[in-house]
């Protein structure tokens, strides 16, 4: 399994939070806003992790926690999981598989399977 990072924070941010938290070495590529012409919800931003990771959509999953991740998601093809964290007024719909706890993301990745 290859491990994706796609973030509208800037690149020196994301690896300063990464690195501070021992988290770096879990992802095989960081993409961040100033990696892109357009960041997410452009589909484009997916796409390039999809391409570094050498990947397709049909074989990713995208596990986020805000509205401009599940359009990206929607607008990439790429089957998406909600992390609900605190108040998620933007994500209502029902289809969306949402989580609140990251140990479950093993329960969805099984079912995917």
């Amino acid at each position: 399994m290859k491990l994706g990072l796609m973030t509208r924070s800037c690149r020196e941010y994301a690896e300063k939070i990464l690195e501070r938290f021992n988290l770096r070495k879990y992802f095989d590529v960081i993409i961040a806003r100033d990696d892109v012409e357009n960041p997410k919800p452009d589909p484009s931003h997916a796409i390039k992790l999809l391409k570094l990771l050498n990947v397709s959509a049909d074989e990713a999953l995208f596990i986020g926690d805000h509205w401009s991740d599940a359009e990206c998601a929607k607008r990439s093809g790429l089957r998406f999981v909600w992390f609900k964290r605190g108040d998620s007024a933007h994500i209502g719909e029902t289809d969306i598989p949402k989580i609140e706890d990251i140990k479950e993301i093993l329960r969805i990745i099984k079912e995917i399977q």
